[in-house]
């Protein structure tokens, strides 16, 4: 079982990788699922993804039909987590995202972490949608 020992998510941006941590220790023994940029492709636009970056990550280009929920936001908007089984969620490199998953399965959804995020997706030239308000 996982326990947070916190009540708030707080999120910080790093140059060198995608950080997310309560304000305590976290201690986690629960297993998330992952899958490739490229098993990604292979299934959509038959799932549902949520994107855990900020607003203007988010803008800045995202996987089609990714739906924004930031991770900032998440605790207080799981909803979109419960309301398909499984879950795909995404992030920048696959860190904020994994926290989201472990998160959004301590409250009952089911989800699976897109491994490498969307920098792993454009790198391998997938479409990128740009501009895009989230949830428009």
């Amino acid at each position: 079982m996982s326990t947070w020992s916190t009540s708030t998510i707080q999120t910080r941006r790093s140059d060198e990788s995608d950080v997310v941590s309560g304000a305590n220790d976290y201690h986690s023994n629960m297993a998330i699922q992952e899958i490739t940029v490229a098993e990604l492709q292979e299934i959509l636009p038959n799932i549902v993804l949520i994107d855990v970056r900020e607003t203007d990550e988010y803008v800045s280009g995202h996987v089609p039909g990714a739906i924004s929920v930031p991770l900032s936001t998440v605790q207080d908007n799981i909803e979109p987590f419960l309301a398909h089984k499984p879950t795909y969620v995404i992030c920048l490199g696959g860190a904020r995202s994994y926290r989201a998953c472990e998160f959004a399965e301590q409250n009952g959804a089911e989800c699976i972490n897109i491994a490498g995020g969307t920098g792993a997706w454009i790198q391998s030239g997938f479409d990128v949608v740009l501009g895009e308000m989230p949830n428009s």
